[in-house]
């Protein structure tokens, strides 16, 4: 069952976003936006730091209470039937280590949410699930489901998701940037 929203929910989601990203930060809340033309065939919600960059939703990031990690985060929403309804596609959090020294930056780890994926190995990536990127293949291209065992219960509504994203980042805050801030 996928997840849609009217249309006037999409466009108050980005308030929604911004407070599940706060738990990333220390003090500043995160900026968030439903970016106002189509991209990927959708629309896009997508967080920055100060300003968004509109030519594109992957080059958004912000920055989280440490101060080597950035994070991006965006969700792509496609229209959907009945009329006025959206249905989610994708909810993608990245975080990225900077290495100062070589003046780049690496992908670390995702929780990605691809709630409308179908076929073999669907279930491990319809719910929100974590991907190792800093690791070596074949690893950052597994997925590490968070909720599998109660999964229709969180792609049944935007609610639900948000919940379980909401989790996902606080583990993320603890275990990834807390341990890297310190």
């Amino acid at each position: 069952m996928p997840i849609t929203v009217s249309s006037a929910q999409l466009a108050g989601r980005p308030q929604a976003v911004s407070g599940m990203l706060r738990r990333l930060r220390t003090t500043k809340p995160v900026g968030c936006l439903l970016l106002p033309e189509k991209i990927e065939g959708g629309k896009v919600v997508s967080a920055f730091e100060s300003r968004p960059d509109r030519t594109g939703h992957r080059n958004n990031t912000f920055r989280t209470a440490c101060s080597d990690l950035l994070a991006q985060y965006f969700e792509l929403w496609r229209e959907s039937t009945p009329a006025d309804s959206w249905r989610l596609e994708k909810a993608y959090l990245n975080l990225f280590l900077i290495d100062r020294q070589r003046q780049t930056q690496g992908e670390l780890v995702s929780v990605h949410c691809d709630p409308f994926e179908s076929g073999p190995g669907a279930r491990f990536k319809q719910g929100p699930h974590l991907h190792v990127k800093a690791a070596s293949h074949p690893l950052p291209r597994a997925h590490f489901p968070l909720n599998l065992s109660h999964l229709h219960l969180v792609i049944a509504s935007v609610g639900s998701l948000t919940v379980a994203m909401t989790q996902a980042i606080e583990v993320i805050r603890a275990e990834v940037v807390d341990r890297y801030a310190s």
